[in-house]
């Protein structure tokens, strides 16, 4: 996958306003909405692999294995999603060989 930046910020919108969080920007978005502040991201970024992604947000929090378990977590919740739909757009960055255990 292409990724512009992961950073560590604090959450600016939604539930978790306030909150330290880790950032994974990917590129290449082509939706292009009027409100995005983010056109930087729609080309160029840095190939990675999903196990140096996890490793870098293993650094950020300062936990080990922290990337794996958020993973881990989002990959249960499309499980579950998926075992009540016939079927489910998958996220651009994942394909469903990327889902397996």
């Amino acid at each position: 996958m292409h990724i512009t930046e992961i950073f560590k910020s604090i959450q600016g919108e939604g539930t978790r306003a306030g909150l330290p969080c880790i950032f994974v920007r990917l590129t290449g978005c082509n939706l292009r909405c009027t409100w995005c502040d983010t056109a930087y991201a729609f080309h160029g970024g840095r190939k990675m692999t999903m196990d140096e992604v996890l490793a870098r947000v293993d650094a950020l929090s300062g936990r080990a294995n922290a990337g794996k378990q958020v993973y881990r977590s989002w990959r249960s919740q499309v499980a579950s999603r998926c075992s009540r739909r016939k079927s489910i757009l998958w996220p651009k960055v994942f394909s469903p060989r990327d889902m397996r255990s």
